[in-house]
């Protein structure tokens, strides 16, 4: 059985589970689990028959290539669901993503079975559902936008200037987990960045990009 105090706080986050909990015997069939930062909480290829409920935590879903070059699809936090994940267990059909843990993250696990029947009886499951499909299908056509009609030199400026300003001007980012962001190389990550260097925007430190006059990076940005 969960602990009441867990209970109580994934209530406040997912109202809908108040109804799930006033069934003693259904209640039962939920999991508590912790995932520590550094693994993968699910695999692509796998099947599963439960629906993950963010608590605590973060977690990145991406997909990898056969070359092993990876871009991130979106990420999961407290309040949240795996969309995908959500899809293939409704769908009995295997994983199509990684989904790899970030910061150590509380889960609360529903059979797949109990939230079905869930979505059919109650209007919060079901608007949580459609809600959470909006979010992501929103996310991955602003993907596809990116890869598509964008440059990756002003991907990579966007990403920069999006996680700095005139008061905050360093991002502590390697090259290699930018380039898992935008999904590409970390070689052509490096190429571009340097360039950026040698124009005066940034600095380049191990672990640390610094933009060096936030508002000339964001004027050049806007004219690529």
């Amino acid at each position: 059985m969960i602990d009441e105090n867990i209970m109580r706080s994934a209530s406040e986050l997912f109202p809908f589970l108040n109804s799930i909990f006033q069934d003693k015997e259904k209640s039962k069939h939920l999991t508590f689990s912790t995932i520590k930062a550094g693994t993968y909480a699910f695999n692509e290829g796998k099947y599963y028959h439960f629906i993950p409920l963010i608590l605590k935590g973060t977690i990145r879903v991406s997909k990898i290539g056969e070359n092993g070059r990876e871009i991130v699809l979106y990420r999961i936090s407290k309040g949240e669901s795996c969309i995908l994940l959500l899809s293939s267990a409704l769908s009995s059909e295997p994983y199509t993503a990684t989904a790899y843990v970030e910061e150590d993250t509380e889960v609360l696990n529903i059979p797949i079975s109990l939230y079905q029947e869930a979505i059919v009886n109650f209007d919060l499951v079901r608007n949580f559902t459609y809600q959470l499909y909006n979010k992501r299908i929103a996310n991955m056509l602003s993907l596809i936008e990116e890869i598509v009609f964008n440059k990756m030199d002003k991907r990579i400026a966007e990403f920069v200037l999006n996680h700095t300003s005139e008061h905050s001007n360093v991002v502590e980012l390697t090259h290699e987990a930018l380039a898992i962001e935008l999904g590409t190389a970390r070689e052509v990550v490096s190429r571009i960045l340097k360039e950026f260097e040698k124009k005066g925007f940034l600095k380049l430190s191990r672990g640390k990009i610094i933009v060096l006059n936030h508002n000339n990076f964001l004027l050049y940005y806007q004219k690529m």
